[in-house]
């Protein structure tokens, strides 16, 4: 969200904190800084003794969890539980005939 230049409030308050360009952290947040979201769910993983997978299950089974959460457990998990489909070919009399064709061509006997 872009931060608001220091404008007058409608009272004489000045909104913004900072400078334009500026922050109150320079540094900013230390490159692979994990949350406290993410650290709490390390330590509820690692706690459970469950693989990630066994994890994810259960995530996208507790209706105490959010929607939101269980549906990107659920599409997480799902590979490993239902793999992609295979590629389907239609045959039709025709493919027959012209797969029959194909095969005497690849053999070098000439066309009947």
């Amino acid at each position: 969200m872009p931060r608001l230049k220091p404008e007058s409030h409608a009272h004489g308050r000045q909104l913004g904190k900072f400078r334009p360009g500026h922050s109150g952290n320079p540094n900013g947040r230390p490159q692979g800084a994990k949350n406290r979201v993410t650290t709490e769910l390390i330590e509820k993983l690692m706690s459970s003794g469950l693989t990630p997978v066994e994890f994810m299950t259960a995530v996208y089974r507790d209706d105490a969890q959010p929607m939101e959460l269980r549906l990107e457990a659920a599409a997480r998990a799902a590979p490993y539980f239902h793999p992609k489909m295979s590629v389907m070919v239609s045959v039709s009399a025709a493919n027959i005939r012209d797969a029959g064709t194909l095969l005497q061509i690849e053999q070098g006997q000439p066309n009947a």
